[in-house]
């Protein structure tokens, strides 16, 4: 049912909603997203689950031009929109980071999960060595990312679900090799005819230019880098069953109130519903 929803079912929804009840109103891209900006939003703002990026974006401009329901706001990932010059203009607004996995992790929410499930020596011994949990982990990851833009812009179909990590993550280091992360690519793209080698040279072709890493860093693959450092090298004990699932679920309840208010997302978002009319947030602060 959900994959046949269509952006007038979702805008049909908040126009009831609006109507109705006159609640503000924020639609976001799926039920995990609806959970966490859930926790965070006024007790008159009904949270709506749009199912896709597409469907958040044109509900809420068909909503907002064209049914004049002026206090509905849009929350989705940015993706690869900034990279590709694409700019989310008001009631629609984006995540600081490319989505928001990567705003987890960005936010002060991966230190108190370090805490929980780190072993505080191995994790010294990390540090010490390769520099800090972030910084390695979206080092490891902006090569996929880069991938991913890469198949899009040359229009390559490449397939990303269910990549062995452990095949090209280096479980001390948390250093990818780029070698057999193509390798690895091209064996799950399978009903395509892919030159490995012409691959190669347009992937170092776009990785010599000047990129941001934290643009490209996709949060699935974030947080499946860290499970494999707190897995295999520096988790304690309690961190040896972890799944991908518990590890973003955690993060999730690790981004408190404190850490979504320190975010551009936050600060754009209260502006615009306070120019509005309506209160869209109500953060627990400690003063």
């Amino acid at each position: 049912m959900q994959r046949t929803l269509k952006p007038e079912d979702i805008a049909n929804e908040i126009s009831m909603l609006s109507s109705f009840s006159g609640e503000a109103v924020l639609a976001v891209e799926g039920v995990t997203d609806s959970r966490l900006y859930g926790k965070f939003c006024d007790e008159k703002v009904r949270v709506v689950v749009g199912h896709s990026k597409s469907n958040v974006r044109r509900a809420v401009d068909e909503c907002w031009n064209n049914r004049k329901i002026d206090n509905v706001i849009g929350i989705v990932d940015a993706d690869l929109d900034r990279i590709k010059g694409k700019k989310r203009t008001p009631p629609v607004f984006s995540t600081d980071q490319r989505d928001l996995e990567a705003m987890l992790l960005a936010s002060p929410a991966l230190d108190d999960v370090l805490s929980e499930y780190a072993d505080r020596d191995a994790l010294d011994a990390f540090t010490d060595e390769y520099g800090p949990v972030f910084d390695a982990v979206i080092s490891a990851c902006y090569p996929i990312g880069l991938m991913m833009y890469v198949s899009e812009k040359y229009k390559l179909s490449l397939n990303f679900r269910n990549l062995d990590f452990e095949s090209f993550i280096d479980p001390r280091s948390l250093m990818i090799d780029e070698e057999k992360l193509l390798d690895e690519i091209v064996c799950c793209t399978a009903g395509r005819c892919i030159d490995r080698k012409e691959l190669g040279r347009i992937y170092r072709n776009e990785a010599s230019r000047d990129h941001e890493p934290l643009d490209y860093a996709r949060g699935h693959d974030a947080v499946e880098v860290l499970l494999i450092g707190l897995k295999y090298n520096f988790g304690s004990f309690n961190a040896k069953g972890l799944r991908n699932g518990e590890l973003s679920g955690s993060l999730r309840l690790a981004f408190s109130d404190y850490c979504f208010s320190i975010t551009g997302l936050y600060d754009k978002t209260r502006r615009w519903s306070e120019k509005h009319c309506f209160d869209l947030w109500s953060l627990k602060l400690k003063l």
